[in-house]
């Protein structure tokens, strides 16, 4: 007689065993998460140059406000070919002198109230902070600054909210 107090194992296929696969898993998990380095990748927004197909009026000469950043400081160019205009050198301390800069810039929109474009040249030894506080001297006009007004199509004065608030870059 058989014993029935046995019970039978089941035929068929075994499934295996997941636990050292999980294990495996946390682990990655861990170590990923841990010791994998984030970067935080920098952006820049910049307006890029379209091409006006309307043919260029004669007795109006392109603005052009160009900024060549370089070691030395800012140089200030207007015009097509451009034109020095002016030029900001660093401090003593060896840092840009961006409120002097600021502040050249609003006499420019004070005469160009609707120019909004700035081309940025900077060499390659500039930093990227460098770079960004040349571009925020060039279009954040702030509420200390002087008013600044402009005559919209129905003839109603706009406070402007920023200087050049296009930038584009030139050697880039």
């Amino acid at each position: 007689m058989l014993n029935s107090s046995r019970k039978k194992s089941p035929s068929g296929p075994k499934n295996p065993d997941l636990t050292s696969v999980m294990d495996a898993i946390f682990i990655l998990l861990f170590y990923f998460i841990t010791f994998l380095t984030f970067e935080y990748y920098k952006e820049i927004a910049t307006v890029a140059p379209q091409i006006d197909e309307n043919e260029p009026k004669e007795d109006k000469k392109p603005f052009g406000l160009t900024l060549k950043i370089d070691p030395k400081g800012v140089a200030v160019f207007l015009g097509v070919p451009g034109v020095l205009q002016r030029t900001f050198p660093k401090t003593s301390g060896g840092i840009y002198d961006f409120e002097n800069l600021h502040n050249y810039l609003i006499e420019l929109k004070k005469k160009n109230p609707k120019e909004k474009l700035v081309i940025l040249e900077p060499d390659l030894e500039v930093t990227y902070e460098e770079i960004t506080s040349v571009m925020d001297a060039a279009r954040i006009l702030r509420k200390t600054d002087e008013s600044i007004f402009v005559r919209d199509e129905k003839g109603n004065d706009l406070k402007l909210e920023s200087l050049f608030n296009e930038i584009v870059f030139a050697n880039i």
